[in-house]
């Protein structure tokens, strides 16, 4: 996996944890499974460019928040 995922993998962690949102949360606001989404988490699934964009405005921060 490479630096950048790792670096959303690490920043999705950080943000559910201050804001209190659950994997299932965040996967039905998606519409995805919490499986799916845990596999992000857990860095068995890459972040796309669709999710990344979705979160970004779910979290009504930039993309560049989630990525760097």
């Amino acid at each position: 996996m490479n630096a950048i995922q790792l670096n959303i993998t690490e920043n999705m962690r950080q943000l559910m944890k201050s804001r209190g949102i659950s994997q299932e949360q965040l996967a039905q606001a998606r519409g995805i499974t919490q499986g799916a989404f845990s596999n992000k988490l857990s860095n068995k699934r890459p972040w796309n460019t669709d999710d990344i964009t979705f979160y970004s405005a779910y979290f009504d921060m930039p993309v560049t928040s989630i990525i760097s």
